[in-house]
């Protein structure tokens, strides 16, 4: 496993936006769209969040693209959109699967769109007290397959695969900032390899967490009103008002999540 990907990938029909995967980088149409920002993170700036500390290579976990429309001529920015692009490379870091940091919406829900490849979302409410057994899910997604990140759940990503995941984060222009669960060592439970099949353990930082549900993903994003099929970003340009939950979050009862949560 290495951080080179040589794929060559049209990402256009996937993420609703003239974008490409060529060389191990992102391409995109500018006559249409500009990176803004490429941010990428290495083993030693995820320490805090994995199983073993003390573990650092000199590798790239993943690397977030923000993109941005050129000159308006994508009505983004008009329907508050932020958009990020990450990749999640595949390297093993220690006996770990790569992952993100451990992030927590502040005041807007997120969505993740899974654009190549699979990946797990661990999911939990931020607030320790009340992350009792149903308020924590482990979601297999797979390619076109979506979620939605509440305001004040904790999300980590993570790659399973022995190649790179790509997905797709849409964020809300007036989400201010977002939360970082290092404290506690990121998810209560990691994925890990051993005897390469993946296994789940728990957190030990995390006392009352022994248990864990799965997501009925499908269910749950049409209770929001999102297709399974069509790329989210699409889905907003033709019709973004169908989604009100995005924009006035406080209006909407976010505690409908745990009705999807199965043990």
């Amino acid at each position: 496993m290495n951080n080179k990907q040589n794929l060559s990938i049209n990402l256009s029909p996937r993420v609703g936006l003239p974008t490409w995967w060529e060389e191990d980088d992102l391409v995109v149409d500018e006559r249409f769209l500009f990176i803004s920002k490429v941010v990428s993170r290495y083993v030693e700036h995820l320490k805090p969040y994995y199983l073993n500390p003390v573990t650092v290579f000199p590798k790239i976990v993943y690397r977030a693209f923000w993109l941005k429309e050129q000159d308006n001529k994508l009505p983004l920015s008009k329907i508050g959109l932020k958009i990020k692009l990450v990749a999640l490379y595949d390297n093993i870091v220690g006996v770990e699967f790569p992952k993100t940091k451990t992030m927590v919406p502040a005041s807007a829900p997120r969505i993740i769109e899974v654009i190549w490849g699979r990946i797990y979302v661990l999911l939990h409410h931020k607030d320790i007290s009340q992350s009792v057994n149903d308020n924590v899910a482990i979601v297999e997604l797979k390619e076109r397959e979506k979620i939605v990140i509440p305001p004040e759940w904790a999300y980590t990503v993570v790659n399973p695969n022995n190649s790179i995941a790509l997905f797709l984060e849409v964020v809300s222009k007036k989400e201010p900032a977002v939360l970082f669960m290092w404290q506690l060592r990121g998810a209560p439970f990691y994925l890990i390899q051993r005897n390469s099949n993946l296994e789940i353990v728990r957190n030990p930082n995390y006392k009352s967490i022994e248990k864990y549900g799965t997501l009925d993903v499908e269910k749950y994003i049409k209770s929001l009103y999102i297709s399974p099929k069509t790329p989210i970003i699409k889905q907003f340009l033709r019709k973004y008002e169908r989604f009100s939950w995005f924009y006035n979050p406080n209006a909407f009862s976010w505690d409908t999540l745990l009705d999807f949560i199965q043990y």
